[in-house]
């Protein structure tokens, strides 16, 4: 039997939040639902490790081996293409491969804004997964280094990929914080984080 460690509450309040400070907490942070350890049947647990904080969701008929891969995480992967050039000026979209189920998780335009702001960039338009911009190419600067640095600048943000969705997390607390369900239960509460722009 495996037990994952489960996030019983965000590990910031993000209603209090503005968008600069959500896009600093964003990193390395966790939300409720996510798994963030995974302990064979039987591991002790400290004071820390329970409520409020985290739930023991304890899976039969799977090894600590088998539900190893439930600790993966995912990182923004960005992508930025020319899309005109009419020198100096360039039009370039900024995209990821892949819509997040988060909102907090989306490239989005608020996410490029300040890195925008630096390069004297206007935004002409956004969608799901991507943002389009005109910026001027300076003297100093190459489309490569420009890439280089948004690439470097935007896809910051590392995610636990697999998660309990909160209902979950909230009927594991009322039972006490220590759950103990089947494999196909799990397979079936455990969700990906991450869906393809095209939703396969």
């Amino acid at each position: 039997m495996a037990e994952l460690l489960v996030m019983a509450r965000d590990s910031h309040s993000w209603a209090f939040l503005s968008i600069s400070d959500i896009e600093k907490a964003e990193v390395g942070c966790y939300r409720k639902g996510d798994i963030v350890e995974i302990r064979p049947d039987g591991t002790p647990y400290g004071d820390a490790e329970g409520l409020p904080d985290f739930v023991v969701v304890k899976v039969t008929g799977v090894t600590k081996e088998q539900a190893i891969d439930y600790m993966q995480s995912w990182k923004r992967v960005i992508y930025v293409i020319v899309l005109e050039i009419n020198l100096p000026v360039y039009e370039v979209r900024i995209s990821t491969p892949i819509a997040s189920v988060s909102e907090f998780d989306n490239l989005t335009k608020e996410k490029v804004k300040r890195w925008l702001k630096k390069q004297d960039a206007d935004i002409l338009g956004f969608g799901a997964n991507y943002v389009d911009v005109k910026l001027i190419l300076r003297e100093n600067k190459t489309l490569q280094e420009i890439k280089q640095d948004a690439i470097s600048k935007i896809e910051s943000v590392k995610r636990r990929q697999w998660s309990f969705t909160e209902a979950d997390v909230d009927w594991a607390i009322a039972q006490g914080g220590v759950v103990t369900i089947s494999k196909s239960v799990a397979e079936s509460k455990i969700y990906s984080k991450l869906s393809t722009v095209d939703g396969n």
